[in-house]
Formats: structure tokens, sequence, C-alpha cells
């Protein structure tokens, strides 16, 4: 079994880690590990480590995100109007921001 040699910053000799290809030598390693055995980590660790646990997707800037806002219509006309947006491939909220700015635009100019 082939080991690696790893050397700390201060010149300590740390344990050899057995070759990364050897499976059944790398899982006899790991299970021998002690939390004693370890250092903590330094700030470039701690950053990568924070890094590495978070989950899911990344946060939106702000100016990205969607904001939710409640709004009151005639049932008929949402009804309608949700029925025009599935007819062109639109979701209920895009159409109605796409015609508030279509609007916004015409008063503007």
């Amino acid at each position: 079994m082939k080991t690696k040699s790893n050397t700390r910053s201060r010149g300590m000799k740390m344990k050899l880690t057995p070759n990364d290809d050897d499976f059944a030598g790398l899982d006899a390693w790991a299970r021998n590990l002690k939390f004693e055995d370890g250092r903590p980590l330094n700030a470039i660790e701690r950053g990568e480590e924070r890094i590495a646990r978070r989950v899911g997707r990344p946060p939106k800037p702000e100016s990205a995100k969607a904001k939710r806002v409640m709004i009151s219509m005639a049932p008929t006309l949402i009804e309608a109007a949700g029925n025009y947006a599935k007819r062109t491939g639109r979701t209920l909220s895009g159409l109605i921001a796409e015609t508030l700015a279509e609007r916004i635009k015409r008063r503007a100019s």
C-alpha cells in the first residue's frame, strides 16, 4: 500500500494516509481517526467549510428578487387572464407584469 506523507507548516509530521485508489486501506485508516488527533481549522479552511455546507441554490441578488403582492380582481377577470396566459404560454404573474410594464412605458412616452 502506497502512503502519502503530509507535513504541517511547522515541520511536524502528520500520520500517513493511504493512497486514494486503495479504498480498503482508506476505509480502515478513516475508521481509526480520532477527534483528538485533529487540529482546529485555520481561517481559509473555515471559509471553505462554510461554503461547502451551503445547501441549495445560491441567493439571488436583491435586484433580481421578485416581491409578492396581494391584489384584488373580479373572479371572472382572473379566470379570463389565466386562460389567456395559458394559451400564450405565460404565467398569470408574468402576464400581469408584462401588461403593467407596457402600460407604464406608454404613459412615460
